[in-house]
């Protein structure tokens, strides 16, 4: 089966893996965790619904830069495959004036 079927089957989901191999990730997932329950027991009620929020926030902002790291690494590697098996294609238009075309498009979607 092609990466192609796997990704469209749901077999395989980029998000999933995206836990880093760095052997601090744990250790620091657990101390955000610690701080948090001493600011959640420290705060006042008012405080602690601001405090929410403002974790609710950062979740959405992280939700937004991770999506856009992982479309720009796409689009790179994508790219990249590209220059590697030949900017021509076979009906003769070029990569980078597809690319353009590729951009214009999103662009102009958004």
């Amino acid at each position: 089966m092609s990466i192609i079927e796997k990704l469209y089957n749901g077999e395989i989901s980029p998000v999933e893996d995206m836990i880093p191999s760095d052997p601090d990730y744990r250790k620091i997932c657990w101390q955000i965790g610690e701080e948090r329950e001493y600011f959640e027991k420290t705060l006042s009620e008012k405080d602690k619904e601001r405090f929410k929020r403002w974790n609710t926030l950062i979740y959405e902002y992280e939700k937004m830069i991770e999506l856009e790291n992982f479309s720009n690494g796409f689009k790179l590697g994508m790219q990249l495959g590209c220059e590697v098996f030949g900017q021509e294609r076979q009906d003769g238009v070029n990569f980078e004036e597809k690319k353009r075309e590729t951009e214009e498009m999103i662009s102009a979607k958004k």
